[in-house]
C-alpha cells in the first residue's frame, strides 16, 4: 500500500566518465537515498568507476508508482536500448510484470504523464516524442556536452584509464574465449547447437533474407577481357580479370 509521502519518480543516471546514460523509476521515502539504478549493467558500471563517477538527474515525479511506470515503458523503447550510450538493455516496463507490456497507453494514463512531466523541473528536457529523446537535437546537445568534457585533461586522463581497463578485460576475455574453443566438448556442444537452429524454419527464413539482402547490395563485377558480369566475387576472381581465358589469349 502506498503511503501519502512516498515519491514516485522516472529519473536519468548518467556517467559522467563517458557520457553513458541510464533511465528508470524508483519509488522513496527519501530523495537522498543516494539510489542510481539497478540495471545490470549499470550496477557493473558503478562497481567499475565508483559512484561518485555518476549523477542522477529526476525527469518526472508522479503520485503513484503506475504511472511512473507508464512513463518509463514511453521512454525506453527498442531504438533506445539500442543506442550504445544507453546501459539499458531492455524496453520500459520489462523489470516487473504489471499487466501494462504491450498494452496501448489511453488518454487519460497519458494525461497523467504530462501532469507528472508538468511537475518537474526536467519538464522542458523532453521532447514531445520521448522516443526520440537522445535523437536528433538532444543528441547534438549530448554531443556537445561530451567535446567540452575532453577539453578537460583531468577528464581525459580519467577516461583513458576506464579505456585501458575496458581493452584489459576484452583481452581476458579473449584469452578465456580461446581456451574455450580447444575444448573438444565444447565445440561439439556448439556444433550440436547451431545444427539445431538451422533447422527451425524461422532461423532459415531469416538466414535466407540476410543472404539476399547482402546479396542484393553487393556490386556488379564486370570482367575487363571478356564482359562477364556477376555479383559473386569469388568466382569472378578466380576466372576472370588477370585469370580470364581472353587475358590470357592476348598474353
Amino acid at each position: 500500500m502506498e503511503g501519502s509521502s512516498r515519491l514516485h519518480f522516472v529519473y536519468m543516471t548518467t556517467n559522467m566518465l563517458d557520457g553513458k546514460f541510464y533511465i528508470g523509476k524508483h519509488s522513496t521515502d527519501n530523495l537522498e537515498d543516494g539510489y542510481l539504478g539497478s540495471g545490470v549493467v549499470l550496477a557493473r558500471a558503478i562497481k567499475k568507476h565508483g559512484p561518485a563517477n555518476f549523477k542522477r538527474e529526476i525527469i518526472a515525479t508522479f503520485d503513484t508508482e503506475e504511472e511512473a511506470l507508464l512513463l518509463e515503458i514511453e521512454m525506453i523503447t527498442d531504438e533506445l536500448v539500442r543506442d550504445p550510450m544507453c546501459y539499458n538493455v531492455k524496453p520500459g516496463g520489462k523489470g516487473g510484470d504489471w499487466g501494462l507490456k504491450g498494452r496501448t497507453l489511453t488518454e487519460e494514463q497519458r494525461q497523467k504523464i504530462r501532469d507528472g512531466i508538468a511537475r518537474s523541473d526536467r519538464s522542458k528536457w523532453l521532447p514531445k516524442d520521448w522516443s526520440k529523446a537522445f535523437t536528433g537535437e538532444n543528441q547534438e546537445r549530448r554531443t556537445a556536452s561530451m567535446r567540452k568534457l575532453f577539453q578537460d585533461p583531468e577528464f581525459r586522463a580519467r577516461h583513458k584509464a576506464a579505456c585501458q581497463a575496458f581493452v584489459q578485460d576484452v583481452e581476458l576475455h579473449r584469452s578465456n574465449t580461446t581456451a574455450l574453443w580447444k575444448d573438444p566438448e565444447y565445440v561439439r556442444k556448439v556444433n550440436a547447437a547451431r545444427t539445431e537452429a538451422l533447422q527451425r524454419p524461422e532461423v532459415k527464413a531469416k538466414k535466407s533474407a540476410a543472404a539476399l539482402k547482402m546479396w542484393e547490395t553487393m556490386p556488379t563485377l564486370v570482367c575487363p577481357h571478356c564482359g562477364k558480369q556477376s555479383r559473386a566475387p569469388g568466382p569472378m576472381k578466380q576466372h576472370h580479370f588477370d585469370r580470364c581465358k581472353e587475358a590470357l589469349r592476348e598474353a
